[in-house]
């Protein structure tokens, strides 16, 4: 079973600090502007001073890091978070 099933947190801080994650935000920042739902939902789980540490990195280079919410119905939000769980857990096989 994948790391990131057994223990989000320790899955998500390892893959950004040790897994290349760090580059590959910041360069989907500059490239496209935006970081799409899916990596927005690994964000909370990083540890607050790595946080601190991408808002600076993205400052530099011109990118305002905004948060948008949108109401789902809890079915919804169930499907979508199964979904990426349900990949990522085939990604790792």
């Amino acid at each position: 079973m994948s790391s990131m099933l057994k223990n989000p947190r320790d899955a998500v801080n390892k893959w950004y600090t040790e897994g290349g994650g760090k580059s590959e935000l910041i360069e989907k920042c500059i490239k496209n502007g935006l970081i799409e739902d899916g990596w927005i939902a690994l964000l909370p789980l990083l540890d607050v001073s790595i946080l601190d540490d991408f808002q600076e990195r993205a400052q530099i280079h011109g990118v305002e890091i905004v948060f948008i919410a949108t109401k789902r119905d809890t079915e919804d939000i169930v499907q979508s978070e199964l979904h990426h769980w349900v990949r990522e857990y085939i990604m790792c096989l």
